[in-house]
């Protein structure tokens, strides 16, 4: 399987200069966990995702999620009411220097997205945005696939049963 059988082919974008609140406004709306961060022409420049944000938010949100435990309370970040309106996407998002291709093997991408955390990457073809890959993607298009493979081999086995 390749990247392009799939990958998200709309996924959603946010200019680099928006403002985290404006992001997170979009994630919500959307019900989304990441966005796709470009510049002004159009160029994918990073992403932005909920582990981004919660470290805003989240003061010791590295230490908790290094330990695999929860905290008792949240101590909310005192400044984040007042930064977040003024704070820009380019400033917090994470850089992808790797980005995916759609033509690439399934299973390399997956190798790369492991490799990243376990986060969404984007798709870019020809110097362009071509969608985005999460792991979640991946899992949605193997248990399609493996659907398709059974009801394929059904048919089949009906027939043999009939012999």
């Amino acid at each position: 399987m390749l990247v392009k059988e799939a990958m998200n082919r709309n996924p959603l974008k946010i200019h680099d200069l928006a403002t985290v609140k404006e992001a997170v406004e979009r994630m919500a709306l959307h019900q989304a966990v990441d966005l796709v961060v470009v510049d002004k022409g159009g160029a994918v420049v990073g992403m932005l995702g909920v582990e981004e944000v919660l470290r805003l938010l989240v003061p010791e949100f590295d230490e908790l999620l290094e330990k695999g435990t929860a905290p008792e309370r949240l101590k909310p970040q005192r400044r984040s009411s007042d930064t977040l309106p003024h704070l820009k996407v380019k400033e917090v998002m994470r850089r992808v220097e790797a980005p995916l291709h759609p033509e690439q093997s399934l299973e390399s991408a997956l190798g790369v997205l492991l490799q990243g955390g376990g986060k969404t990457f984007p798709v870019i073809s020809e110097g362009k945005l071509a969608g985005s890959l999460s792991p979640a993607d991946v899992a949605r298009s193997l248990m399609w696939r493996d659907q398709v493979a059974q009801a394929q081999l059904k048919p089949q086995q009906d027939r043999r049963k009939r012999s």
